[in-house]
């Protein structure tokens, strides 16, 4: 969670999940004294939800890609290809505080596992596994034909064109600093660690599904994402078994690009109800890192 995302500030608030909102759901669960630091972990992002006929589009999930001649499907050799996930609008997205490139379009891919009967699993311990979740720029200008998957095993989502909304996100509560301020409330009454148990609870949903998402702190099923793409970089470059601090230390340098949801209306689900990451190392939008997980 290196870098926040920035404010995007031409698309408007979705008002359940802006800074009000924030604050009002945090003061219901916090000492007075503790909502400000709770705000000041928050970092905005967009939330890509469907696109009425005057919106501006920034994002399309599902359907088919658009590819230019002569690039192949991206393919995880030994297993097959990737099924088509989505894709960003680089330009649309200016001043959004995300690294991408200045123009042109972002495609993204991912190897669910149902083309092989599940012999090959994206997984942040096996680094081969890298080949089966990939991101294509495609320039602007370039010319680019709406492609079929090669193969109609291939998993195929419904298409949905999104806009954004701008909206807060709250770290996961395993985060470094997040337990240790959780640490020194469980300090207080037994009134106020109930009241923190309910925020954590009431984070689960924030906010609600299906959650795409396009910068601001990943939504954490199972612990922090940024620290799964950190361990999976650590081991792509040949540690064995990295350690907590190095895996802490590692997580700063990755931020959020695209987070996306399993969700009824694409035709998407990713084992039990799985969220898709893809993030950025260091703001360079050429450097990028994945990581998924399930409820």
């Amino acid at each position: 969670m290196s870098t926040p995302a920035g404010s995007g500030v031409r698309f408007p608030h979705d008002e359940t999940y802006g800074p009000r909102a924030a604050a009002t759901m945090l003061a219901r669960h916090l000492p007075a004294d503790a909502v400000d630091q709770w705000l000041a972990w928050a970092l905005p992002a967009l939330r890509l939800v469907p696109a009425a006929p005057l919106d501006e589009v920034v994002a399309r999930l599902g359907g088919d890609p658009d590819l230019p001649d002569g690039v192949p499907w991206p393919v995880w050799e030994g297993h097959g290809p990737l099924g088509y996930v989505g894709e960003l609008d680089c330009a649309a997205l200016a001043g959004a505080g995300v690294a991408v490139p200045a123009s042109g379009r972002l495609l993204f891919f991912f190897f669910d596992g149902s083309y092989d009967d599940f012999e090959g699993v994206v997984s942040i311990f096996d680094p081969g596994s890298a080949a089966g979740a990939r991101v294509l720029h495609v320039p602007q200008g370039v010319a680019a034909q709406r492609r079929n998957p090669p193969d109609e095993r291939v998993p195929r989502l419904r298409e949905v064109r999104c806009t954004a909304r701008r909206v807060l996100t709250f770290p996961c509560r395993e985060l470094p600093v997040v337990e240790e301020a959780l640490e020194r409330l469980a300090g207080l009454s037994q009134d106020d660690r109930s009241a923190v148990d309910a925020l954590t609870d009431a984070l689960l949903d924030w906010p609600a599904e299906p959650r795409h998402q396009v910068g601001g702190h990943a939504h954490a099923a199972q612990g922090p994402v940024e620290h799964d793409v950190a361990e999976g970089a650590l081991r792509a470059a040949g540690a064995a078994d990295p350690d907590r601090e190095a895996i802490v230390s590692e997580a700063t340098r990755w931020s959020l690009l695209l987070q996306v949801d399993t969700d009824d209306a694409l035709g998407a689900m990713w084992d039990d109800c799985g969220t898709l990451a893809w993030f950025t190392r260091d703001g360079d939008p050429t450097v990028h890192g994945f990581a998924w997980q399930s409820a």
